[in-house]
């Protein structure tokens, strides 16, 4: 396995009609080490099908999107860039499916408008059918929370401006693909980190469990705080 980093801005949310404008991408292995980024910005076809709350939303210009490429050209190159990544991985023969696990915070809306207006431009793009998302990882962050600190407040919201509040990462300006989907590597990098820590702690012993591991992980970072 291997993992896409995705994320894409898009002129409205109907992946049968509106089209991405932005798309950014990091190729990972199976530990998470970066293989290489892929980013680009995508000129519409359709301008008049947009939805102008959308552009608003992610920050559309004229100006900002003039050196915008074609999406053929984009999705093309796009294709091009995944097989020089997977080629990259060493140990694909493990696996029966080589295709890359995409990763994001909704990977599901991406993956459907990338490979929807892909083939619209007679490309074809695959990915796997497993997901990883930034949302229901910071669920389970705040579950392990809930169960050892006293004064625990669940989010009301697990919009990414919410996560990124409540944990104290953010990597730029939200709704741009590029800041985006860094933020998610980051988020993900951060959660990986901080259970390693609790799973490794010097002061417990080996026989120890792994919840009681993290538990004691999130007790020394409330104290640290």
């Amino acid at each position: 396995m291997w993992f896409i980093s995705l994320d894409t801005e898009t002129s409205g949310l109907n992946s049968d009609v509106h089209e991405v404008i932005e798309l950014k991408a990091t190729a990972l292995t199976r530990d998470f080490q970066v293989l290489g980024t892929f980013y680009r910005k995508l000129k519409m076809l359709q301008p008049e099908l947009a939805d102008k709350k959308a552009l608003e939303i992610n920050h559309y210009s004229e100006d900002a999107w003039a050196t915008a490429s074609r999406p053929q050209e984009v999705y093309t190159s796009f294709a091009l860039w995944l097989n020089e990544m997977q080629s990259k991985v060493p140990y694909l023969d493990e696996y029966r499916s080589k295709s890359p696990i995409p990763f994001g915070q909704n990977p599901g809306f991406d993956i459907d408008m990338v490979t929807k207006n892909a083939a619209r431009s007679n490309v074809g793009i695959k990915f796997s059918h497993h997901r990883f998302d930034v949302t229901t990882l910071s669920m389970f962050m705040d579950i392990l929370r809930s169960k050892i600190e006293p004064n625990f407040v669940w989010q009301k919201s697990y919009s990414l401006e919410q996560i990124t509040k409540a944990y104290g990462v953010n990597r730029g300006i939200s709704h741009t693909a590029e800041a985006d989907e860094s933020t998610h590597l980051a988020l993900f990098q951060f959660y990986v980190d901080k259970l390693l820590q609790g799973l490794q702690p010097r002061s417990l012993p080996i026989s120890t469990s792994p919840f009681q591991r993290v538990c004691s992980w999130f007790r020394r970072s409330k104290k640290n705080d």
